[in-house]
């Protein structure tokens, strides 16, 4: 396929990529910015995301895809072919599945991509001879899909999509946020613990045991093991992923917050 279509600057090999063509490196949000980030790619997963182009390459297959290019007859009949969406079906009301491309009514072709340190959004109309690519390197495809639409909507000269925050970019400003708190919790805390310490070696705190004492200082960890309970549970639930797959997708300040809430 690449090779027919003469797409000069596009890899199916990651390692080939990095030696010969100038890869930029992705990315993932943690603490109101991207860091550089980079995911280890086995050879199954290469063709569900993991195909290297450049913006020159992109921009002579969308016109290939369009018609606007020349191809060889059975090549433009597979690409026809590939835009006719299964009668039957359908991924919401107004939508239908293609070979790799969903299909609205309105005759809109497009696809989403995203890997856990790049996104892109592919939206083409053959009709009107109109198409859009975002690539971005980083983790935000709800960020990409709104460039991505908006730019289109322009061009078609429709409505704006107002902005809609990334489900990363929430969940990072949050446990960033709860951190930052929890950081100076933990400093106090373990201040507190060694003047206690020092306290009762001093003589000036007794230990005095009663049951009241004893519910009051059992709830606060039982209390905390539960909270922790529920975060297992819901976390995963939430994103309907697992947590190992949370650890290669989310933001590093989940997990900042987890270590800082167990220290707690």
């Amino acid at each position: 396929i690449i090779k027919p279509l003469s797409l000069q600057n596009t890899y199916v090999d990651p390692e080939l990529a990095a030696i010969e063509g100038n890869v930029v490196p992705g990315s993932r949000l943690s603490f109101f910015q991207a860091h550089p980030y980079d995911v280890p790619v086995s050879t199954a997963s290469i063709p569900s995301g993991y195909i290297f182009s450049n913006a020159h390459d992109i921009s002579r297959w969308l016109q290939i895809q369009l018609g606007a290019i020349e191809v060889s007859p059975q090549m433009r009949r597979i690409i026809e072919k590939s835009h006719q969406p299964a009668e039957n079906h359908f991924v919401n009301a107004d939508t239908r599945y293609a070979a790799g491309w969903f299909v609205q009514d309105d005759g809109t072709i497009y696809h989403t991509g995203g890997t856990p340190n790049y996104s892109t959004k592919f939206l083409l109309r053959p009709d009107t001879g109109t198409a859009v690519c975002v690539l971005a390197n980083s983790n935000a495809a709800v960020n990409v899909n709104t460039i991505a639409d908006n730019i289109f909507n322009i061009l078609k000269e429709a409505s704006l999509k107002p902005y809609q925050a990334d489900i990363w970019v929430v969940v990072d400003t949050i446990f960033t946020i709860l951190t930052f708190i929890s950081a100076p919790l933990i400093f106090i805390s373990f201040l507190m613990l060694l003047l206690i310490k020092k306290q009762y070696k001093q003589g000036m705190r007794v230990k005095e045991r009663t049951k009241i004492r004893t519910i009051r200082f059992l709830s606060i960890p039982v209390f905390l093991l539960l909270l922790s309970a529920a975060m297992i549970i819901v976390f995963p639930l939430a994103f309907n992923i697992s947590w190992f797959a949370m650890w290669i997708w989310a933001p590093y300040s989940l997990y900042t917050w987890v270590f800082a809430f167990t220290l707690l």
